[in-house]
C-alpha cells in the first residue's frame, strides 16, 4: 500500500494526533520563537506528550529566557526527576531576589518505551500562599499522566512557595525554546514530543487535554477545544516542511534548528511505535541516537539490545539500513535476553541473524547460506511470520532465496514462539567483531533515514521504503492490539493491591474493585507472618506463607469476602491490629466453586480462565502418582500448594518458568531451586507434589495470559544498570526469587510504590516488616521492569532468578490505547 501522507495514519477515539517530532541530542535540535510583545506572564499552561530516549542527562523540553539567571523552564534532571524552575533578575519568587524557585518531583521518570503526558499549570495571581508541597496549592501545579506530582521535603526547592503576582519569563519578549535552551545550546532533549500546547492567560487542568480511558483506566489524549491567548500556540508537527508551524490559529510559528523532515514521525501517544530499548543495553553497550532507531555497536565486545515490543503471533515487517559495516553486522530476531558480552544475534538457539557481509542466516552459531550480501546503500527487509513460523529477508525489495512471504514459500524455518523460553520474538541487531563497530538504523515504521517511495502496511500504519508483504504489519501499538488481542485491558479487574491501617475493631476494606477469591496480606511495619485466605477453604481458614504450620481457624479475622473487597473482625494482630499498616494482594477466581474430575484425584476448583488463575482443593489419595484437575483450560506454569492438615510441611512451589522443565523450591524457605519430575502440567491437570494419603491440600495454579501475567527467569548482571525484564505490560505486582542459591522471596507492587523507583519490599517467607530503599531495587516501566540494584537478592552477576508478574495494563489495550510511560 502506498503511504500517501506522512501523518495520514488513523487516530484513536477521534483524537487528531498523527505526528510527533523526534529530537536527537547529538544535533542540538530545537524549535525557537521570540514573541514580539509580552502578554500574561503570571498565568499560563504548558501541555505536551513526551517519549524519552536517553536517560541520566539534563534535558530541557521547554525554556523561556536568555540565560541561567533569567529563565523559566521545564526539564528532566540528571537523576531523571522532573523539575519546574523559575529564576529572573530583579524578581523575588519567594526565596530572595534573583534566586531559583520551583518544584521537583519525587517520582523518577526512566521509561523509554511509551509517552508521558506532562502538564504545568501556573497562576501566580492566586491568593493561596501555601507551599507547593500541598496538593491544594494554587500557584503552581504539575501533573504527569493526569496525576498531580506532590513534593516531599527531601528535595531542593520543595519548601518555597511562589510569591503572588510575580512575573515569569513565559509570554515575555525573550526566546521560547522547545528541545533545549536555544540561546546557549544546553540541556538537549532526546526523544519524541507530540501535541505541545502553550495556553496564554489560563491555568488549566489535565482534563482539558486528556482523559482516563473508560475500559482500561489509561490516561489518553483528547482534543483541546479552548482558546490560546495572545502568545499561546499548538505544535502538532503535521507540516514536514515547517515543523514549527503553529496550528492554534495564532500564527505563533517556531523556527526549526537542526531538524529535518525525517524527524517528523507517526510515533504518537495514539500509536506508539517500537524502537530499540535503551534499558536493555547493558550487555550490548551500544550507542543509540535518532530516538533509539539508530545504533552504533560497541567497539569492544559485542552483544545485542532488543526492540521495545515483542511478538508471539501474527506477521510483522521492519527494515534496516547500515551506514558502517566495519563490525560485521547481523540483523534479525531473538527470543532470548542478552546475558553476556559475546552473544551476537544468531549466537543462541532461537536467535536468527542475517549477515550483511555474506547473506547467510546465523542461528546457534551455525551459518546457513540464504541470500545476497548487503552494502551501505542497501535496505534489508525482514518479514516475521509467526503464524507459520517462517522468517523472510529482502534486499532492496527483492525477497531472497526466491521466497514469497505472501504464499509462504522460500522462508527460513524458525522455532514457534510458544516453544522458546521467552515465548516471543524481538527485533535486534549486533556485530560480530570485538574491535570494530557497525552503524545501523532500524525502521519499525518510524524511519530515521530518508524514505524515497513511502509505503505503509495493510492497516495504513508505518512509513517504509518498500511495501510490506500483504498481511505483514508494522510494530506499533495499534497493530499489537489487533494481532495479540489482549483479553484484559485493566489488570485491576482481576488482581489488585489495597493498603489499609488496622484498628483492632471490625472494618470493611474496600477499593479492591471485585470480590476476591484469594487474599494474601502482610504487615508492613510490624513483624507478623503473611496470611493467606481463600474462598475455597472459606474466609475463616488461614495459612502463613512463611510457615510450615497447619491451617488455623479464626472467625474474627476475615469475616467475609465482599463485592469490593473484604471485611475484617476485631482479631487485631496481622490482619487488623491497631497501628498496623497492612498490604493485601487480591486475586479474582470464579467467586464460586465446582467439582472437577479431570485428574485421578477429584478436586474442588474456583477457576478463572480469563485470568489464568485457579484455587484447587483436594484430599490426597493413596496413588503413588496423582493428577488433579485445575480447570484453567490451558497449561499452567506455576503451582503453589500446601498440606492444610499436617504441621511441619513446606509450601511446594513448582514451575516451568525457569528453563522450560519442572523445577521446585519452597515458598516458606530461602532454598535454591532444584529439578523435579513431580509435576507435568497439562491443559487440564497437574501432578500433585504431595505424598500419598498426606491429607487435605490447597493449591494455587497460574497460567500466563497475554498482556496480564508473565512468569519467567532472568540472569543478573551485578550492576545498578541492571537487567531489563520484558513482560509486555506495565507491572502491578512482581515477586522475585533467586534460583541458583539461597535467598528470600521478595514482593513489590504499584500501590506501596506508586511511582519509580520501586523500593518497598516484603518477603513471602519472612515475618519481618517492610524494607524500603527506593534507590536500591527496580523500576516498573510500560512494558516490563528494570533492575537498578547490584544486590545479590535480585541482581547478582551471573545469578539466575525467577519472577512472577501481574499487570496494571497491557502495553496496548484491545482497542489500541497505548499504556503511558511510568
Amino acid at each position: 500500500m502506498t503511504f500517501p501522507i506522512l501523518g495520514g495514519n488513523g487516530a484513536v477515539a477521534g483524537v487528531a494526533q498523527a505526528n510527533s517530532l523526534r529530537f536527537n541530542d547529538d544535533d542540538s535540535a530545537h524549535l525557537s520563537r521570540t514573541p514580539s510583545s509580552s502578554s500574561n506572564r503570571k498565568t499560563w499552561t504548558w501541555s505536551g506528550w513526551v517519549k524519552r530516549s536517553t536517560l541520566g542527562t539534563q534535558q530541557k523540553f521547554f525554556v523561556a529566557g536568555t540565560s541561567d539567571s533569567n529563565r523559566t523552564m521545564l526539564y528532566f534532571e540528571t537523576d531523571d526527576t522532573l523539575r519546574v524552575y523559575f529564576r529572573a533578575s530583579g524578581i523575588d519568587y519567594g526565596r530572595g531576589t534573583g534566586s531559583a524557585v520551583g518544584q521537583v518531583s519525587t517520582a523518577i521518570f526512566r521509561d523509554v518505551s511509551a509517552y508521558y503526558h506532562i502538564l504545568i499549570s501556573v497562576d501566580l495571581t492566586a491568593s493561596d500562599a501555601s507551599s507547593p508541597l500541598r496538593a491544594d496549592a494554587n500557584r503552581l501545579k504539575f501533573y504527569v499522566n493526569g496525576i498531580q506530582q506532590i513534593n516531599d521535603t527531601s528535595h531542593t526547592f520543595a519548601n518555597y512557595s511562589l510569591t503572588q503576582n510575580t512575573d515569569t519569563l513565559v509570554n515575555h519578549t525573550n526566546e521560547h525554546s522547545i528541545g533545549l535552551q536555544g540561546s546557549d545550546n544546553t540541556g538537549d532533549f532526546d526523544g519524541y514530543m507530540a501535541e505541545v500546547h502553550l495556553v496564554d492567560g489560563q491555568a488549566l487542568s489535565p482534563t482539558d487535554f486528556g482523559e482516563f480511558d473508560s475500559s482500561s483506566g489509561i490516561w489518553k489524549p483528547k482534543d483541546y477545544s479552548g482558546s490560546y491567548g495572545t502568545n499561546g500556540f499548538k505544535l502538532n508537527f503535521s507540516n514536514s516542511g515547517s515543523l514549527g508551524a503553529d496550528s492554534s490559529g495564532n500564527g505563533n510559528n517556531f523556527t526549526a534548528t537542526n531538524l529535518a523532515s525525517t524527524d517528523q514521525t507517526t510515533d504518537t501517544p495514539n500509536n506508539n511505535f517500537a524502537t530499540l530499548n535503551s534499558l536493555d543495553n547493558y550487555w550490548a553497550n551500544s550507542t543509540f541516537s535518532e530516538g533509539n532507531c539508530k545504533m552504533v555497536t560497541a567497539g569492544s565486545g559485542y552483544g545485542y539490545p532488543r526492540s521495545t515490543m515483542g511478538v508471539s503471533s501474527g506477521k510483522w515487517y521492519f527494515e534496516a539500513k547500515a551506514s558502517n559495516l566495519s563490525g560485521n553486522l547481523f540483523v534479525g530476531i531473538v527470543s532470548t535476553a542478552g546475558t553476556g558480552t559475546e552473544q551476537e544475534v544468531g549466537n543462541k538457539s532461537n536467535d536468527y541473524g542475517y549477515k550483511f557481509s555474506s547473506g547467510a542466516i546465523r542461528e546457534n552459531t551455525v551459518e546457513t547460506s540464504y541470500g545476497d550480501s548487503l552494502g551501505t546503500s542497501d535496505i534489508l527487509g525482514v518479514g516475521i511470520d509467526l503464524d507459520n513460523n517462517k522468517l523472510y529477508f529482502s534486499k532492496n525489495g527483492t525477497w531472497q532465496n526466491s521466497a514469497n512471504p505472501e504464499t509462504n514459500t522460500g522462508g527460513f524455518s524458525i522455532t514457534a514462539p510458544s516453544s522458546t523460553l521467552l515465548g516471543e520474538y524481538f527485533a535486534s541487531a549486533s556485530d560480530i567483531n570485538s574491535n570494530l563497530s557497525s552503524t545501523v538504523e532500524l525502521n519499525f515504521g518510524n524511519p530515521s533515514f530518508s524514505i524515497t517511495s513511502g509505503n505503509s502496511d495493510d492497516n495504513g500504519y508505518g512509513n517504509f521504503e518498500y511495501a510490506p508483504p500483504s498481511g505483514y504489519l508494522a510494530l506499533c501499538t495499534q497493530n499489537l492490539a489487533t494481532e495479540l488481542s489482549p483479553t484484559i485491558d485493566d489488570g485491576s479487574d482481576y488482581f489488585n493491591t489495597v493498603l489499609y491501617s488496622g484498628t483492632s475493631s471490625a472494618q470493611s476494606i474496600t477499593g479492591v474493585g471485585f470480590q476476591p477469591d484469594w487474599v494474601w496480606m502482610k504487615s508492613r511495619n510490624q513483624a507478623f507472618s503473611p496470611q493467606i485466605a481463600d474462598n475455597v477453604r472459606g474466609n475463616t481458614k488461614y495459612l502463613s506463607s512463611n510457615s510450615t504450620n497447619a491451617e488455623s481457624t479464626a472467625t474474627n479475622r476475615i469475616t467475609s469476602f465482599d463485592s469490593d473487597g473484604f471485611s475484617v473482625g476485631d482479631a487485631g494482630g496481622s490482619v487488623n491490629g491497631s497501628g498496623n499498616n497492612i498490604v493485601a494482594w487480591n486475586w479474582l477466581g470464579s467467586n464460586t466453586t465446582a467439582s472437577n474430575t479431570d485428574g485421578t484425584n477429584a478436586s474442588t476448583v474456583s477457576a478463572n480462565q480469563t485470568a489464568g488463575f485457579s484455587i484447587v482443593s483436594y484430599t490426597r489419595n493413596s496413588d503413588s502418582v496423582t493428577t488433579v484437575g485445575h480447570g484453567l483450560g490451558k497449561t499452567p506454569k506455576v503451582l503453589i500448594e500446601k498440606d492444610r492438615d499436617t504441621s511441619g510441611t513446606n509450601w511446594a512451589f513448582i514451575t516451568t518458568a525457569i528453563d522450560g522443565t519442572d523445577d521446585y523450591s519452597f515458598l516458606n524457605t530461602t532454598n535454591a531451586f532444584g529439578a523435579t519430575t513431580a509435576n507435568a502440567f497439562t491443559t487440564t491437570t497437574f501432578r500433585s507434589s504431595m505424598g500419598a494419603n498426606q491429607g487435605d491440600i490447597i493449591s494455587y495454579v497460574f497460567a500466563e495470559i497475554e498482556g496480564y501475567s508473565k512468569f519467567g527467569s532472568y540472569t543478573g548482571n551485578g550492576s545498578t544498570d541492571g537487567t531489563y525484564i520484558h513482560t509486555g505490560f506495565k507491572p502491578a505486582w512482581v515477586m522475585i526469587k533467586r534460583t541458583d542459591s539461597a535467598d528470600n522471596w521478595i514482593i513489590f507492587d504499584n500501590k506501596r510504590d506508586s511511582f519509580n523507583g520501586v523500593g518497598r519490599m516484603v518477603s513471602a517467607n519472612l515475618s519481618n516488616g517492610e524494607y524500603d530503599d527506593p534507590t536500591d531495587n527496580l523500576d516498573f516501566v510500560s512494558n516490563g521492569f528494570k533492575l537498578t540494584t547490584s544486590n545479590a537478592r535480585d541482581n547478582a552477576s551471573g545469578g539466575t532468578y525467577l519472577y512472577m508478574a501481574f499487570a496494571e495494563n497491557p502495553f496496548s489495550t484491545s482497542s489500541g490505547v497505548p499504556v503511558t510511560a511510568r
